[in-house]
């Protein structure tokens, strides 16, 4: 009779002990994606777009050096400003959404 109530009273207390536990972990992960994309807004764009032309000055001096076509540079030039743009762009909204509107906004980098 005394083992059947320690086993009783030991269930209860591993039930409420598995359930406190369980909880704490849903705590925890509520947490954890606090950094979610944020939406793209025009004025962020602006300023990536400011800043990528301002590195494709430099990225187009660099590739000046070489011994290739104004036609190549111009086209790398190009090529720099759409990928930077696009990855800059990612790294703010990295959401499916926020992926093909920066697939779009490529067309427009130029």
């Amino acid at each position: 009779m005394v083992s059947n109530n320690i086993y009783l009273l030991v269930s209860a207390f591993m039930r409420q002990f598995f359930t406190l536990i369980i909880l704490l972990s849903f705590y925890q992960l509520s947490f954890g994606q606090t950094d979610m994309p944020k939406e793209l807004t025009p004025q962020a764009l602006q300023k990536i777009k400011i800043e990528v032309d301002k590195a494709s000055i430099k990225y187009k001096e660099t590739i000046s050096n070489d011994d290739i076509t104004k036609e190549q540079i111009e086209f790398s030039v190009d090529t720099f400003k759409m990928e930077q743009i696009e990855a800059k762009s990612m790294e703010i909204d990295y959401s499916t959404a926020g992926m093909i509107n920066d697939m779009s906004e490529k067309a427009d980098a130029i």
